[in-house]
């Protein structure tokens, strides 16, 4: 993933979704304008090389073109603005690094560190001792948290910094990577706790309810959607992949599913949810939806990878009532 687009996410998980225009200019809701309405009116320059008319750098200004006072030439100012964590100002060093004429990033969470305002608070919906992966650590914790993910369930850095994923060092969720879930407006609605320790208690839930859409920010309503189990599930599958966290389907997913007229739905339970997997078939069939069984092997998705899940989705079968019948079968 080059800087732009690891830049790009970045600035769109604090900022929301963005659209681009000409170059590598990005427009923003402007988060300082406080409008209700939904007009990107706040550009981004993410081009390294753009110049003014006095040939200076302007990598990384801001302008709103609402509010001409809602203007910076440096991204650390909106930030600042709009009260992150010292711990974003960290993401954001990892990402630009050195060569970029951005380089007081110690200066800049040093002050941070300092200030004698009201501390910055932890992203809402997150456990205050949530910290990201993205971000290194030189500690026994952020080591085996990193190497679960990357030696044990198959992420890469980039699947990492994509989804945010993070771990605990201390409280209720120590020993235990979070997978957040962003809605579409960019908060936290639910997260995934999962012990990489030898933990008796494998999985935590959070104190929300689980009635939501998976991280709805990358779901592409138009498109085929596939469903699958859990978080480790949607990060190998990738496109458009939602987990259910459990067996059967939640309200408000079944419920954006009808409203947004998505014409294909996958089905990519794991091999012992036949059953569940049946009863989301009968669902969605009664309301003409063209439904796709992927077949599993005993390995989940997260255990087989992205390429060959793809291989068993390309293959998969759709469903009619007769092939219902046959897969109810099986299961006797």
């Amino acid at each position: 993933m080059s800087i732009n687009n690891k830049l790009l996410t970045f600035l769109e998980r604090q900022l929301g979704p963005s659209k681009r225009y000409t170059g590598e200019e990005h427009y923003f809701k402007c988060p300082l304008c406080q409008r209700a309405d939904n007009k990107k009116k706040l550009a981004i320059k993410l081009d390294p090389n753009a110049k003014d008319k006095d040939g200076n750098s302007i990598y990384l200004h801001w302008h709103c073109w609402r509010d001409t006072s809602h203007k910076g030439t440096n991204i650390f100012q909106l930030l600042k603005k709009i009260k992150v964590g010292p711990e974003i100002y960290e993401q954001l060093k990892n990402i630009l690094g050195k060569g970029t004429g951005l380089q007081n990033f110690d200066n800049v969470i040093q002050s941070l560190q300092n200030d004698n305002r009201k501390p910055y608070a932890k992203v809402r919906g997150l456990p205050e001792e949530f910290f990201p992966l993205s971000t290194v650590r030189d500690n026994p914790h952020y080591k085996n948290a990193y190497r679960y993910v990357i030696k044990d369930r198959g992420l890469s850095d980039e699947d990492i910094f994509k989804y945010n994923v993070g771990y605990c060092e201390t409280g209720k969720y120590s020993g235990y990577i979070i997978i957040p879930s962003y809605d579409d407006d960019m908060n936290v609605n639910y997260f995934i706790a999962r012990s990489f320790y030898n933990s008796p208690v494998k999985h935590k839930n959070p104190p929300f309810k689980k009635d939501v859409v998976f991280n709805e920010i990358f779901v592409n309503w138009k498109e085929p959607i596939i469903l699958c189990e859990g978080g480790f599930d949607m990060i190998a599958i990738k496109r458009n992949a939602i987990p259910i966290l459990g067996k059967y389907i939640q309200k408000n997913l079944k419920l954006k599913i009808l409203k947004n007229n998505v014409k294909d739905i996958y089905i990519a339970l794991d091999k012992d949810a036949i059953k569940d997997s049946i009863k989301i078939i009968e669902e969605f069939l009664r309301n003409d939806i063209n439904i796709h069984f992927v077949q599993l092997t005993d390995k989940d998705p997260s255990k087989l990878g992205f390429n060959s899940v793809w291989k068993l989705i390309k293959q998969s079968i759709q469903m009619d009532f007769r092939g219902l019948i046959k897969l109810k079968l099986q299961t006797k």
